[in-house]
């Protein structure tokens, strides 16, 4: 018939995720403070978390810094946010705007530079150490080489967490603070 094909997932129902909000007050001691940033032609977005033990996570805070990414300014003003905050360790997605992405990261060792890849694998979220090590060993004349990270398996695992009847039951399960 010639119709477009939909792939149909697991998905989080999102009144069950709401509905599970809650209000943190008291956060236990030794969080370690991380960043996600998504890096988009005119936007980079920062989503600022707390990590405890067992990958307990409190989402903080979300930032929007508008600005054509191919431009310096939006950077400038990364580099500010990220002076304020100082966050422990982080991720910076590297699928646009690669080059900016890799000079932005080359002097924060603390920053990981992560590519989100479709078909990586089915099992693992990261990429098997072996393999990584002989890409990079191919790659080493480039310059830096991002950490493949496979969007199924994040999204399944995500998606997994989101749908746990209490969110302490089982593996844990991100919260989020408002």
């Amino acid at each position: 018939l010639g119709l477009p094909w939909k792939e149909i997932y697991d998905a989080a129902d999102p009144l069950a995720i709401q509905a599970r909000l809650e209000t943190y007050r008291d956060l236990p001691a030794g969080l370690v403070k991380s960043v996600g940033i998504d890096v988009q032609k005119d936007v980079i977005e920062v989503t600022e978390y707390l990590f405890g033990l067992g990958e307990e996570c409190w989402g903080v805070a979300h930032y929007i810094i508008p600005g054509q990414t191919i431009t310096q300014q939006p950077w400038d003003d990364l580099a500010d946010l990220l002076a304020s905050l100082r966050p422990d360790c982080g991720g910076i997605d590297s699928g646009y705007n690669a080059e900016m992405v890799y000079a932005f990261a080359k002097n924060r060792r603390w920053l990981f530079v992560v590519k989100g890849v479709e078909k990586l694998s089915t099992s693992t979220l990261i990429e098997d150490d072996g393999k990584r090590r002989q890409r990079l060993r191919n790659k080493r004349k480039t310059g830096m080489s991002p950490h493949l990270v496979s969007n199924l398996v994040g999204m399944n695992e995500i998606t997994e967490r989101l749908n746990l009847p209490v969110p302490d039951a089982g593996k844990p399960c991100a919260k989020f603070i408002h």
